[in-house]
């Protein structure tokens, strides 16, 4: 890493960015949406929590953080609430899956031989991965991995803050987990008076297009925001980042 311990890419100079590359120093992009995440949570929730994860570990790893890609693929009714929502504003598949390669394959051009993509919008899974392999394809030297930062989360972490049950990912948008990181990196963009419990009035198993209004949930929130907390969020955030930073030993050693 550059002296200055700047870890945020586009801080750096081109000679310090050459520096880092020469040192193999790994490259995070994160990739997130512009997502109504209920009364409570911004617009940003997305990129703001894969970002700070980020942030937090690179004081335990070598790695600079690329400027994100805050826009997502298309939010879906039954994972995100819909296009329904103001303030929603999604890419296409195949645009996201076209900017993940042009970016990645930037960075693998510039030398950057350790890249890990750190996505934060259940949607963009499968086309952050496409675009990937299309960047790297048969790169010499160059190994990526992605990452969904909600799919490293261990059980017993799961089990503390569910006692009564973990209900599942699927309805987890804008309810305990990312409410209670938001609590611990940025209280100030929570609106604690507006946090609320919710859900669909239909839960369903298929889709259905056009989406019928009721498999949404009118405030945005899938499930109980209520029981999200600082604490939560603190336990989160250590347990998600001690595991990316064992996947970085384990594939970049």
């Amino acid at each position: 890493m550059p002296e200055s311990n700047r870890f945020m890419l586009q801080e750096l100079t081109w000679p310090e960015v050459k520096d880092a590359i020469r040192k193999n120093t790994i490259l995070v992009l994160v990739v997130g949406s512009v997502e109504q995440h209920g009364p409570h949570l911004p617009l940003g929730v997305d990129t703001y929590i894969p970002l700070e994860l980020a942030k937090l570990l690179a004081k335990r790893r070598r790695l600079l953080i690329a400027p994100p890609i805050t826009y997502g693929a298309f939010s879906r009714p039954k994972s995100g609430g819909g296009q329904s929502f103001v303030g929603t504003t999604s890419l296409t598949g195949s645009i996201l899956t076209e900017i993940v390669k042009k970016l990645v394959g930037e960075y693998v051009r510039q030398g950057f031989k350790k890249i890990i993509v750190l996505n934060g919008h259940f949607e963009n899974s499968t086309y952050v991965t496409e675009g990937v392999e299309s960047a790297v394809g048969s790169a010499k030297g160059v190994k990526a991995l992605i990452v969904n930062w909600w799919d490293i989360v261990p059980e017993c972490v799961l089990s503390s803050i569910f006692p009564e049950g973990f209900p599942g990912w699927e309805v987890e948008h804008a309810s305990v987990t990312e409410t209670s990181l938001m609590q611990f990196f940025m209280p100030e963009l929570v609106r604690s008076e507006r946090i609320i419990d919710d859900r669909a009035p239909r839960s369903l198993k298929y889709e259905i297009v056009p989406s019928p209004e009721d498999i949404k949930p009118k405030s945005g929130v899938l499930w109980k925001a209520t029981l999200a907390s600082q604490e939560n969020g603190r336990q989160l955030a250590a347990a998600i980042v001690d595991e990316l930073s064992a996947i970085i030993k384990k594939e970049f050693a």
